[in-house]
């Protein structure tokens, strides 16, 4: 059986897999909406994305090193990753560090920034920034390995238990930001462990043979960081600019709706995952990869669009169900209707920058790298009211998608002539 074979296989684990963890967030989110005061969850949820801000962009590196043991195992049959794993596990040691020392260098003014009662939830956050380092590299050899198993059970343990533990703060009295940020770290601990356990016994203490060069790697992950980085813009900014611009009960009521809105996307993440290993490869893409492209692409329409009806459908019974709101604001409802199809836009986009990544053919999607810097300074002008921020990003998201479809289409019009010249060259392996 051919790998393409196992897509949907694969992808239907994650997605179940998925499906656990957004019980397990809606759970998280279920608590802290009714642990925390609107203003409090805003600048909860305004340090989440922050957060991500930089998490996004370290997806660079786990793409680059999934793409590089993918790479090793074609090649060299697995030689090497156990060198590569001990190399860059010290690296991030080290980079953990300097965010810890920075983060108390800067405390006390990201504390009053933030509008925290203490250095706790600044230092915590620094170190979900180190820890988050070790879960891309072992998320990054699951991936290359297509251990999709692993994958699977460490995002279903890293959401479910910071609800449990969030829900544990919630029954002792522990009513802060601080402690839902501390919930969220144990759970990235239990995912790390987790990804040990599946990672180390793919690793040969007697494999003799070097890792990549460490150069080649680097450069990739900055060729990819800036088009990484504004993705993660156009996907978490939104709960940043409305702490930035509006008053701190309406960025809350924001970030309830923006929160909910942003799960969309979560459920065609899984396929991009499995996609990625799949379609690895120096060059131009073979009629198998393309074919598994299209594939994903179709799974990934329908996940989105029957996803967005649903929740557009039922806006006002999840603000109720998660938030406690017993009659949710037309206008809450109204952005979370927007903010969902926002970020469903960005599906397709996300899948499209995977395939890219995987091929080595990041200069596709350049056009991106103008659409981040847009949001922020589209909203800096006009921030009359949340609805001119959904309507900005509405329009900054439409033209990602935009952007980033040519890819799709060029792959199309190769397959196209392809089949044309030779219809069984064209034909799946």
């Amino acid at each position: 059986m051919t790998v393409r074979d196992h897509l949907e296989k694969q992808s239907l684990m994650l997605i179940a897999a998925a499906m656990v963890g957004h019980i397990g967030n809606y759970a998280y989110h279920v608590i802290t909406g009714r642990m925390l005061s609107a203003k409090e969850y805003g600048l909860l949820m305004a340090l989440f994305g922050i957060i991500n801000l930089f998490l996004i962009p370290m997806a660079a590196v786990s793409l680059v090193l999934a793409r590089a043991v993918a790479i090793q195992i074609q090649d060299h049959r697995g030689g090497g990753i156990t060198d590569l794993f001990r190399k860059w596990a010290l690296g991030m040691a080290l980079i953990s560090i300097g965010y810890l020392l920075l983060a108390w260098s800067f405390a006390p003014t990201l504390q009053k920034a933030f509008g925290f009662n203490r250095l706790a939830p600044v230092l915590i956050a620094a170190f979900i920034l180190g820890i988050n380092l070790f879960l891309t590299l072992s998320g990054a050899l699951l991936q290359g390995l297509q251990e999709f198993k692993g994958l699977a059970l460490r995002g279903s343990l890293l959401f479910g238990l910071r609800a449990l533990l969030v829900g544990s703060c919630l029954l002792l009295g522990w009513r802060a930001a601080g402690w839902a940020l501390l919930a969220h770290v144990a759970g990235m601990i239990g995912a790390l462990i987790l990804s040990l356990v599946y990672v180390i016994p793919k690793l040969s203490e007697s494999d003799p043979t070097p890792a990549p060069s460490a150069l080649p790697l680097l450069r990739k992950m900055l060729e990819a960081a800036p088009i990484l980085f504004t993705f993660s813009i156009l996907m978490t900014a939104d709960v940043i600019l409305a702490k930035r611009y509006f008053d701190p009960e309406l960025a809350g009521q924001f970030a309830q709706a923006a929160t909910l809105g942003r799960m969309i996307l979560w459920l065609p993440l899984p396929i991009a995952q499995v996609l990625f290993p799949k379609v690895v490869r120096e060059g131009n893409a073979t009629d198998s990869q393309r074919h598994t492209l299209f594939k994903a692409m179709s799974y990934t329409l329908i996940l989105i669009a029957g996803t967005l009806a649903v929740g557009c459908f039922g806006a006002s019974y999840a603000l109720k169900i998660v938030y406690g709101i017993a009659n949710p604001p037309s206008e809450q409802i109204a952005w979370f209707r927007g903010i969902a199809i926002a970020m469903a836009l960005l599906g397709p986009v996300y899948l499209l920058l995977q395939y890219e990544l995987a091929r080595g053919k990041i200069f596709r999607l350049l056009p991106l790298c103008l659409l981040g810097p847009a949001f922020p300074l589209g909203v800096h002008f006009f921030h009359q009211s949340p609805e001119v921020l959904i309507r900005i990003l509405l329009l900054i998201n439409s033209g990602a998608l935009l952007s980033s479809l040519w890819v799709l289409r060029q792959e199309m019009y190769v397959t196209r002539c392809r089949r044309e010249a030779s219809p069984e060259s064209v034909l799946p392996d």
